[in-house]
């Protein structure tokens, strides 16, 4: 089973973590901006969850939505997995135990470098539309945390 912690940066590293640090560069998603209400493009940041692979690779998974469509994204090193086509990347998601598919699975992946410049293995898979899930079962998220503006901040809205 995959392990998951509280918080991005106040949890103490298991063995397994540990471990993998050294192995597999973990993901980093340092530069991307956060929206709590739609953005320009209609995306709504709902949460994140993060842990390890059977294998000892780290994944960070975000769940979002856009046009009534929810979609969760997983990241995770590419190294060690020269290439993922739709039914890998829906078969690596389920045996490592992050979630579980319906009847249908709507699921790819594709090569992307992280905020570090490590390569990375972005797998995107649609949870559910307004009529329909595709997603049985998921590991938790967490709600990302978002930070009241200070009072002398300037607050943009549309």
């Amino acid at each position: 089973m995959t392990q998951r912690k509280r918080s991005p940066g106040g949890t103490w590293p298991s063995p397994s973590d540990q471990e993998s640090s050294t192995r597999y560069p973990k993901p980093d998603r340092s530069n991307q901006v956060r929206s709590k209400t739609k953005d320009d493009n209609g995306v709504l940041d709902i949460g994140w969850a993060e842990g390890t692979l059977r294998d000892g690779r780290p994944y960070l998974a975000e769940l979002w939505a856009q046009d009534q469509i929810t979609s969760m994204t997983v990241f995770t090193s590419t190294q060690g997995i020269p290439s993922l086509d739709d039914a890998d990347s829906a078969r690596l998601l389920e045996d490592n135990g992050l979630v579980k598919f319906g009847s249908q699975r709507y699921c790819s992946a594709r090569s992307w470098d992280d905020a570090s410049g490590e390569p990375m293995w972005s797998i995107n898979l649609v949870v559910g539309d307004e009529d329909n899930t595709f997603v049985t079962d998921s590991i938790p998220f967490f709600p990302y945390p978002y930070r009241p503006p200070l009072s002398d901040e300037v607050q943009v809205t549309s």
